[in-house]
């Protein structure tokens, strides 16, 4: 269903390529094209050195609630994992040192090309609709648009908490994960590690198909 598509990088050195070839040759005319977003492109999303960003754009527009993976290509064990917000703008949030793969994938999209990226990039990624394919009555909702999903090997993952029974969420949440394969969990534990640090000291954690995750709500996507 979700096949492989490129991302794409503005860099000057084409553009002005483009401009000496526009002086220099007879105009020939084209069928008109339909260009990206232009407003996505206008300024970069805020980060911090650890963190890799960017924008996930289609002809359509913006594409929200996509997902943006990142995995580590040194230990590969790794994986991070976030949602789009509604202007196609993406933040994976502390990063450790070392070089990764990135590519976007969601319902009704072809999976974009693994993109090599370190932390404190800015990656935008091109992706291609499919024609029969409606993505708007299964984009995943607001609220799941916050989550941080990060995984490990089984054999490589920290340990799972110990959570009292008393303390455990009278609701379990669900935690929808597309790497390597789409699986949802609701079998999810809560841990708070450090009050002081917010969003980025709790969150919840399970164990599915070999691998141990994690996932953490922040209060809006783009939070470092």
């Amino acid at each position: 269903m979700l096949n492989q598509l490129r991302p794409f990088r503005l860099t000057p050195f084409a553009l002005t390529v483009a401009g000496v070839a526009i002086l220099s040759l007879p105009v020939i005319a084209q069928a008109p094209t339909r260009p990206f977003a232009k407003p996505l492109l206008t300024y970069p999303t805020p980060m911090d050195p650890d963190d890799i960003a960017g924008v996930v754009t289609s002809l359509e527009g913006p594409e929200p609630g996509v997902w943006v993976i990142a995995r580590r290509e040194a230990q590969a064990s790794l994986v991070r994992i976030v949602l789009t917000n509604e202007e196609g703008r993406y933040l994976l949030p502390d990063l450790p040192r070392g070089s990764y793969q990135v590519f976007v994938r969601g319902y009704g999209l072809e999976d974009s090309k693994p993109s090599k990226a370190w932390p404190g990039q800015q990656l935008f990624f091109g992706v291609t609709r499919s024609s029969t394919f409606d993505r708007s009555k299964i984009r995943p909702a607001g609220a799941d648009r916050n989550l941080v999903v990060t995984l490990w090997d089984e054999n490589a993952a920290p340990n799972l908490p110990t959570v009292p029974a008393d303390s455990r969420p009278s609701a379990a949440p669900t935690c929808t994960i597309p790497y390597p394969t789409e699986f949802a969990s609701n079998t999810l534990e809560e841990r708070i590690d450090d009050r002081a640090e917010g969003w980025k000291g709790s969150g919840f954690w399970g164990r599915s198909d070999g691998k141990v995750f994690r996932c953490q709500q922040r209060p809006n996507p783009l939070a470092r």
